[in-house]
């Protein structure tokens, strides 16, 4: 299994040989682009009260704003 990186191009050569000892071999270029851009998807509006005694408060959040996908060739 090959994970090709993306934005490289990858030369690949196959070469097969008979029970004779005869070879053949051909070459091709792999390509991997990507050509999809990044999405994100903000949350609500998020209010909460202030921290007893404090001027402020502290916020967790938990949660993915975003998602960028890489398509590539995966060859097996």
């Amino acid at each position: 299994m090959v994970l090709y990186s993306y934005w490289t191009t990858y030369t690949v050569t196959y070469q097969v040989t008979d029970a004779s000892g005869n070879t053949a071999s051909c070459s091709f270029n792999v390509t991997v682009t990507d050509n999809e851009a990044p999405t994100i998807a903000c949350p609500a509006n998020i209010t909460v009260n202030t921290d007893p005694g404090l001027c402020g408060a502290t916020v967790t959040l938990h949660y993915s704003v975003g998602a960028v996908t890489v398509r590539g060739l995966l060859l097996l």
